[in-house]
C-alpha cells in the first residue's frame, strides 16, 4: 500500500508538461523526498536538521545543507529522508559529492559505474 501524494505534488505531475524545467525538477524532488520518507520518524525531527543546517550557515557565512549520505535517487541504492541518513556538509561538497558516492561504496561497485553497467547486468559479474 503506497501513500498518497501531497495534492500540490500531484497538481505539479498532472500539469508537468506545461511547467518550467526548473519547477519539472522541483517536483521531481519533493516527490523522491515524498517517497522516501519514513513514517517512524516525526516532522520535527527532520526540521531540526534544517534548522541547524540554516544556523550553520548564518555562523559561518558558507551555505550549509542537508545531505542525504546515502543518496535518494541512484540506480543501485535508495537512501531514506530519515536523521539516520543526514549530515549537514556546505552546498559545494553536497555538488561535488552529487549521488556517485556513499559510505562503505566498495571499489569494484565503483568500477561498474565507470563501466556503465546496468543494474540487471551485475547478477552476471558477481556470480
Amino acid at each position: 500500500m503506497s501513500k498518497p501524494l501531497p495534492t500540490w505534488i500531484k497538481r505539479g505531475w498532472r500539469e508537468y508538461d506545461q511547467l518550467t524545467v526548473e519547477y519539472q525538477r522541483t517536483i521531481r524532488y519533493w516527490t523522491s523526498i515524498y517517497n522516501a520518507s519514513v513514517v517512524w520518524v516525526k516532522p520535527g525531527e527532520i526540521t531540526k536538521w534544517y534548522t541547524d543546517a540554516n544556523r550553520k550557515t548564518a555562523l559561518t557565512g558558507v551555505k550549509h545543507v542537508v545531505d542525504h549520505i546515502v543518496p535518494l535517487n541512484h540506480p543501485y541504492v535508495c537512501g531514506l529522508h530519515c536523521p539516520d541518513n543526514f549530515q549537514i556538509i556546505t552546498d559545494q561538497e553536497n555538488a561535488q559529492k552529487s549521488n556517485r558516492y556513499w559510505p562503505d561504496m566498495w571499489m569494484e561497485q565503483q568500477s561498474l559505474f565507470d563501466v556503465g553497467l546496468q543494474p540487471q547486468q551485475l547478477s552476471l559479474v558477481i556470480s
